[in-house]
């Protein structure tokens, strides 16, 4: 999985992240085509995303699942998980808190 930020800040909840993408690579040793599930669960495990979509992987290369989101609508600050499922099996997760972050300039005294 590639990500460029590890942690997410809001002034206050609820609110809507801005759009992002969410970007994992997978490699294969065979050629098949499957399905995999993207999900991200809330801090109880609550689904509060999913999307499919089928990847077709060639042995020895990798290939690139993209996701992108909108209107992502955050109802409470905590640790959220991005986590990737094929068949049932989870491939792969990756956490990010959502703080809720003080976003005052201070003002030189």
């Amino acid at each position: 999985m590639i990500g460029i930020f590890d942690r997410v800040g809001v002034a206050a909840v609820p609110t809507v992240i801005n759009p992002f993408h969410v970007v994992a690579v997978f490699a294969s040793e065979t050629e098949y085509t499957t399905e995999i599930e993207l999900s991200i669960l809330d801090p109880q495990d609550k689904v509060v995303f999913n999307a499919k979509g089928p990847l077709k992987l060639q042995a020895g290369k990798n290939h690139n699942f993209l996701a992108g989101i909108a209107g992502f609508k955050v109802e409470k600050p905590g640790t959220y998980t991005v986590r990737f499922m094929e068949k049932g099996n989870e491939l792969a997760r990756m956490e990010f808190p959502i703080l809720i972050v003080d976003q005052k300039i201070p003002q030189p005294s």
